[in-house]
């Protein structure tokens, strides 16, 4: 099992296609990939499906993307999963939309994990320092909104004032939580949260 998918990841390309003209870079989406990966699935003897789950944490629902890929001779499976949070509107979208959006999102990632795909842009695309500081602070600026996306679900799944989270780091707002405080909260999760609840701050 482990040496087709060995195989598949070696041979798989998918080229970031698709251009997000705001944000300013290519990506490559979930069918992309599903496109190049079915006549390697054939080649090598597999089949892969995917499912997802919608699960509550909180009051927003997150949906978990699950890829798994099969070895037709043997039955023996491999599988990644990854997560989404359902948007609470988007304009211009329906509930269902809304859902198939972050159902895509999730399933792509999966797929990331499944097939070792890199998500980021290829260093060697870029041809003068500009370019690259523009990529850091682009990857600087998703950095941050992961992190408050984590912040606000671990508050949520905690039962933790947000407020009183973001005022004991000296910050007012989710944007303002830095990566290296996430660390320290999950590195420290039990003294903070006693720090926070016995102090009410």
């Amino acid at each position: 099992m482990l040496k087709k998918l060995l195989a598949i990841q070696n041979e798989i390309k998918v080229p970031k296609t698709n251009r997000n003209d705001f944000a300013g870079f290519n990506y490559r989406s979930c069918e992309d990939i599903l496109m190049q990966v079915k006549p390697l699935l054939q080649k090598n003897g597999c089949t892969l499906t995917m499912t997802d789950e919608m699960i509550l944490v909180g009051d927003r629902y997150y949906v978990k993307a699950t890829a798994i890929l099969y070895d037709i001779e043997s039955g023996n499976s491999i599988a990644t999963s990854a997560w989404a949070r359902e948007e609470l509107s988007r304009p211009k979208m329906s509930d269902p939309q809304c859902t198939g959006t972050a159902s895509s999102y999730a399933r792509k990632y999966a797929l990331n994990g499944l097939f070792c795909l890199d998500d980021e842009r290829d260093p060697d695309s870029m041809d003068n320092s500009q370019n690259q500081a523009n990529k850091a602070q682009r990857m600087s600026q998703q950095q941050m909104i992961r992190t408050g996306n984590d912040i606000e679900e671990f508050c949520s799944r905690t039962g933790t004032d947000l407020n009183a989270l973001l005022h004991y780091y000296g910050v007012q707002t989710v944007q303002e939580f830095t990566p290296d405080r996430y660390d320290h909260l999950n590195n420290n999760r039990n003294f903070v949260l006693g720090q926070i609840k016995g102090g009410r701050q």
